[in-house]
C-alpha cells in the first residue's frame, strides 16, 4: 500500500480492505435499491419511472445523476480522494461519506437528505 493510501485511509477512519470503487458500489447499489422500491408509485410504466443512477467519473468528482423516464439531472457529487458526498449545488460542506454507510442511511430519491441540517 502506498504512503498517500495508508495516510488517505486514516484521515477517513477506513479499513484497508475498504477502497473508492467498492464504498462508491455500494452507495450506488443503495441509491438503485431507493429508485426500484419508488417505482411502486408508478405503476402505469411498465418499465418503472426511475432508472439506475448513472455515474460519470471526471478526474476529481464522480458526478451521480438521477434517470428517469424524460430526464437526467444532478443527484450529487462525490469527491474522488476522500468519498465525501455533496450536494449538487455545493462543494463547501460535505452531507456523507460513502466509507461511512451511516451518513447516506436515510438517502432519499429526490436527494433531500442533501439538504438536511447537520
Amino acid at each position: 500500500m502506498t504512503l498517500a493510501r495508508t495516510i488517505l485511509n486514516k484521515l477517513n477512519e477506513t479499513d484497508d480492505s475498504q477502497d473508492f470503487e467498492s464504498a462508491l458500489q455500494k452507495f450506488i447499489d443503495k441509491l438503485n435499491a431507493e429508485f426500484k422500491k419508488a417505482n411502486v408509485d408508478f405503476p402505469k410504466f411498465k418499465d418503472g419511472y426511475y432508472k439506475d443512477v448513472e455515474i460519470k467519473k471526471g478526474k476529481v468528482y464522480v458526478k451521480v445523476l438521477r434517470v428517469d423516464i424524460s430526464s437526467k439531472s444532478e443527484y450529487c457529487f462525490i469527491a474522488r480522494a476522500t468519498g465525501k458526498i455533496y450536494k449538487p449545488a455545493n462543494f463547501k460542506s460535505a452531507r456523507g461519506d460513502i466509507y461511512k454507510p451511516e451518513t447516506y442511511k436515510n438517502l432519499d430519491i429526490l436527494g433531500g437528505w442533501l439538504y438536511k441540517n447537520l
